[in-house]
């Protein structure tokens, strides 16, 4: 749970709540016989028999899929399977070796998937907070759009934090669903900036969506990192 400040149509900004919507409860898994589980981090291959390895002995797909199939070079019947027990993270280097001092990289890619750009990364402050109001753009969708042009990779629910604001919300689902539309959402002072929620988290557009009944409300705040476009012929 974290307060926000979030404008309504008419450029008002209320104090309110952004929650986790409710997950509903699995069932709790167990063995065949009905015993309890328990998760183990298991040895899959050790470094040698890895991808990297063997192609450094085999370098076309030819010769390494013969050498697959005729001795499953890439098993290691005496460690494979093993329980591992606590473990740390080492980032190593294309040949496997272990790196005592990395720099960070951020790798830009185009809608091609090809890489586009190397570069230091930046640092980038959070812009949701009980002090910087998400703001109302007027900027409406249908339901249709959301789907066919924006991946929906996140969602929060909007409530409210007293009368005032109950009211407050209940105003807005209710405007957003008498029209049957989500709004869009932006952060900074025209709300044109995509929501950050963390320090050098990802920016996602913000979509808002409205639904009643009775004295009952829900907004659901719907968030995209991935815009969905046609590939060019």
């Amino acid at each position: 749970m974290r307060r926000i400040r979030l404008t309504d149509d008419k450029g008002r900004d209320g104090l309110v709540v952004l929650t986790s919507p409710p997950r509903m409860h699995k069932p709790d898994p167990h063995t065949p016989d009905g015993g309890a589980v328990r998760f183990e981090r298991i040895v899959k291959a050790p470094l040698e028999r890895g991808y990297v390895a063997l192609r450094r002995m085999h370098t076309d797909d030819v010769s390494l899929a013969r050498a697959l199939i005729a001795g499953d070079p890439e098993c290691d019947m005496e460690s494979a399977g093993k329980i591992a027990g606590p473990c740390d993270r080492v980032w190593v280097d294309p040949e496997g070796e272990p790196l005592y001092a990395a720099e960070m990289v951020e790798i830009v890619y185009g809608p091609d998937g090809a890489e586009k750009e190397r570069r230091t990364p930046v640092e980038v402050e959070a812009n949701v907070g009980e002090d910087m109001p998400l703001r109302w753009t007027g900027r409406f969708f249908t339901r249709d759009e959301i789907v066919r042009r924006f991946a929906i990779t996140r969602k929060f629910q909007i409530t409210h934090t007293d009368g005032l604001t109950y009211d407050y919300l209940h105003r807005l689902a209710g405007l957003l669903e008498q029209k049957g539309v989500l709004v869009s959402v932006g952060a900074g002072p025209r709300g044109r900036d995509p929501l950050v929620l963390e320090r050098n988290g990802t920016p996602y557009r913000a979509f808002l969506e409205g639904r009643t009944r009775g004295d009952a409300f829900r907004l659901v705040l719907h968030l995209s990192d991935m815009e969905l476009k046609r590939p060019p012929r």
